[in-house]
């Protein structure tokens, strides 16, 4: 099965022809330019939906084949999007984002051990946090100097040692 990234989610329809608004993290952007097929997580399954058209100002705007009504988009309102990873075009990371590159990694606390896999890195106020999907919920960890005790790239994993209950937050 092919791994599938997250690049946003689906807002409200727009207009009447099965326009669908849509909210895409920056990074992700160029890739949506690209793409011509997105996946939407309904009902516990990814499923494929293939692009007829999009607009690329704001709002965003997608129409998919076979939705060309309000009422046959409306259904996907409020889903995520997601794409193929080896569908991904990363544009260079920022330099005030340190930990950008290590999407996809796989992050293992001394304790618990495995832990998930990195969806998005996103910079907070006081820190950068990690997206991971953790028990089937997603989740949000802090990633400093002070918890990560080694990066180890071939593996792709991140060893963290996690202070005590953040997990069960």
């Amino acid at each position: 099965m092919q791994e599938l990234v997250s690049i946003g989610y689906t807002k409200k329809a727009h207009g009447v022809k099965g326009a669908i608004r849509v909210s895409i993290k920056d990074q992700y952007l160029a890739t949506f330019e690209e793409i011509d097929v997105l996946f939407l997580a309904l009902k516990g399954r990814n499923i494929p939906f293939f692009i007829e058209s999009k607009v690329f100002e704001t709002p965003y705007r997608v129409t998919f084949e076979d939705h060309t009504t309000r009422e046959a988009i409306e259904p996907l309102t409020g889903k995520e999007i997601l794409v193929q990873k080896d569908k991904l075009i990363l544009e260079e990371t920022p330099d005030d984002l340190i930990y950008g590159a290590y999407i996809g990694y796989l992050i293992v606390d001394n304790t618990e051990g495995e832990i998930g896999t990195i969806r998005d890195i996103q910079e907070f106020p006081q820190q950068e946090m990690a997206f991971v999907l953790y028990q089937n919920k997603e989740i949000l960890l802090p990633l400093n100097e002070y918890l990560i005790e080694s990066i180890e790239e071939d593996s792709k994993t991140i060893l963290v040692n996690l202070p005590e209950g953040l997990l069960d937050l």
